[in-house]
């Protein structure tokens, strides 16, 4: 599991900046930096995601499904880091503590 910081204030799965998903996916096949990878499991804030989302809770441990290939964390299609960041523009940034 790893600590899922969300920095996308527009994400329905952000809660006090952290992702109430119990797994997100990150996506980024070819990608060779962070730039290049992306959190798809975005959904916007809307009434109707407020309402459902509002009612998990966020994690300091989410599970991570992992396409970006060339990263050194990725473990077959898992992500080995301990912190994973996803920051405003939904960049996804790995890395152990």
């Amino acid at each position: 599991m790893n600590k899922v910081e969300c920095k996308v204030q527009s994400c329905a799965y952000n809660s006090q900046a952290l992702c109430s998903l119990d797994k997100i996916h990150v996506d980024g096949p070819a990608a060779k930096e962070k730039t290049q990878t992306c959190c798809s499991s975005f959904a916007a804030k809307t009434a109707s995601t407020t309402n459902s989302v509002s009612a998990q809770k966020p994690t300091e441990d989410t599970g991570t499904h992992c396409k970006a290939e060339n990263c050194s964390y990725n473990r077959n299609g898992k992500c080995d880091a301990d912190h994973i960041c996803v920051d405003s523009t939904a960049h996804v940034a790995v890395y152990n503590t």
